[in-house]
């Protein structure tokens, strides 16, 4: 067989091959939700227990797989759709992981705005500078304090958002005084974070709050309550003028936590 004619049968195996690999069904390591916006959608699922289904939706529907299940899409008619995944494998969790402490390296280590990368050749020698200063800082960021924090922090973020990022911006901050009555829209997530301290997240949003009251204060923040901030002082055991509580329910009205119930006020 001439070069020519090997090469060519090399490349029709190769076409077939990636034709072949293209049609098999994908594995599925997320939880999918899908919206059919316009269109028809048709879903081949492959269950885990060897079960097959065709999945069918049309504009306005929804469809539904769980993770371990290998599917394969079809759109028909146009079709368009919006999708939520949900990471369920745990190994997913090593690249939140990993992109967690490239930030941390990152923060490390003095930018001149050029583009990181090791000397080529290599040095025969003893190691470059800024490879020994990268080993450094990512020693530091796996093996410091912080990392658990930092995760636990990621974590609550991203449970009090459903996943959805990027988080909104805070929206402006308003004075509060005693009368004015809240309306809890938004079930605050908490996690422990060591003695007396608690990480808080609100629509994407995470942050630290310390001391016994932050306790009781999470348990007058129940979704749909209304209350005036002097009623939550009082019931907390705080002066109704007190600062700290203050600036924690400002903090949550900024991040739509909590909303004015009306323009009324009251004297609590």
């Amino acid at each position: 067989m001439s070069p020519l004619a090997s090469y060519a049968s090399c490349a029709c195996f190769c076409a077939a091959f990636a034709a072949l690999y293209a049609s098999m069904a994908c594995l599925a390591w997320h939880a999918v939700l899908t919206w059919v916006l316009d269109g028809a959608l048709e879903v081949e699922l492959h269950e885990a227990d060897g079960g097959f289904r065709v999945l069918r939706a049309a504009a306005g529907e929804l469809v539904y797989w769980p993770e371990g299940s290998r599917w394969r899409e079809h759109h028909l008619d146009g079709c368009m759709t919006l999708r939520i995944s949900v990471p369920r494998a745990q190994r997913l969790a090593t690249g939140a992981v990993k992109n967690l402490l490239a930030e941390d390296v990152r923060d490390r280590l003095e930018h001149d705005g050029t583009v990181p990368c090791l000397p080529y050749p290599p040095p025969t020698g003893e190691p470059d500078a800024s490879v020994i200063a990268l080993g450094e800082a990512v020693r530091a960021a796996a093996g410091g304090a912080e990392l658990p924090s930092a995760l636990r922090t990621r974590w609550a973020a991203w449970c009090s958002s459903a996943g959805l990022e990027p988080a909104p911006e805070p929206r402006a901050d308003v004075p509060l005084t005693p009368g004015h009555r809240l309306r809890v829209v938004h079930a605050v997530v908490r996690l422990p974070d060591g003695p007396g301290r608690w990480i808080w997240a609100v629509n994407g949003h995470a942050f630290p709050v310390g001391g016994a009251a932050g306790e009781r204060i999470a348990q007058q923040l129940r979704p749909g309550r209304e209350l005036t901030v002097g009623e939550l002082c009082r019931a907390v055991g705080a002066n109704e003028h007190n600062r700290a509580v203050t600036a924690l329910l400002r903090r949550l009205y900024r991040l739509r936590g909590i909303d004015l119930a009306g323009g009324e006020r009251t004297d609590g």
